[in-house]
């Protein structure tokens, strides 16, 4: 390990950002860099090398963060409502109902 890094840690998780919400409710392991925590929110990669946990609660405390978490909330019961194919009658009959979550758009 280089020193003066600092892996991500799953404990983490647990700990509180300054709105009260546990890191883990948006924020997982970033499977292509062990430094570093993935914010689902804000689809961004965010390096915890240098001061651990301490990066992450930073994130979360940005003001981008903070609209998208807001947006995020704000939009929670919206959903988009469609039909899948009929299946053959082999399959049995009738059009199933699929439902997808909108995520924000944003701009970096």
């Amino acid at each position: 390990m280089p020193s003066g890094k600092t892996k991500f840690n799953p404990s983490w998780m647990k700990k509180l950002d300054k709105s009260g919400k546990t890191l883990g409710s948006w924020c997982k392991r970033d499977n292509g860099n062990e430094y570093a925590g993935y914010c689902t929110v804000c689809m961004k990669s965010i390096s915890c090398s240098n001061s651990g946990a301490n990066q992450l609660i930073s994130h979360a405390d940005g003001q981008k963060h903070k609209e998208n978490m807001k947006y995020m909330h704000d939009n929670s019961q919206k959903r988009l409502f469609g039909s899948s194919p009929k299946p053959s009658s082999s399959q049995g009959g009738g059009a199933k109902s699929i439902c997808m979550q909108v995520h924000p758009s944003h701009k970096e």
